[in-house]
């Protein structure tokens, strides 16, 4: 089961006061997004060792957050790293349950990859750049 590690929580804080913030009581939160943000990034800069799920959750969850802020150019930077990551853990190929595999953790697999798929459709038309997801090299369904 995959579980939800600093970074990810660190993540979350940045996008709750964004999206809460027509709120009155919540309306001075914004301004700390970015030092949620940046907690965030630092923490997933010191990470070391093998790649995981919630690394690459982490980084979509931060393209999520700079397209809200409008810094989409920065956005594009970052899901190029999502995308290298996805491709090294082996999100875009499909995985038969068996016996060692949980079916949850499969199922988490296909909606993070599905997530980047349709996150690089949104950036490379807004952006008007060619797609960084190769569909020849997908075997997802």
């Amino acid at each position: 089961m995959i579980k939800w590690i600093p970074f990810q929580m660190e993540i979350m804080h940045q996008l709750g006061p964004h999206h809460l913030s027509t709120t009155k009581s919540l309306s001075c939160l914004p301004k700390y997004s970015f030092y949620f943000y940046q907690a965030a990034e630092n923490a997933l800069k010191a990470e070391t060792g093998p790649i995981t799920l919630p690394t690459i959750q982490a980084r979509l969850l931060q393209c999520y957050f700079l397209l809200g802020r409008g810094r989409i150019n920065q956005a594009y930077s970052i899901f190029g790293i999502i995308v290298t990551l996805a491709y090294a853990f082996g999100l875009h190929r499909n995985h038969t349950p068996n016996g060692s595999q949980d079916l949850v953790d499969i199922e988490c697999n296909k909606r993070v990859f599905w997530s980047i798929y349709v996150m690089d459709k949104y950036l490379s038309s807004s952006l008007g750049r060619p797609q960084v997801l190769r569909e020849d090299d997908t075997d997802q369904v």
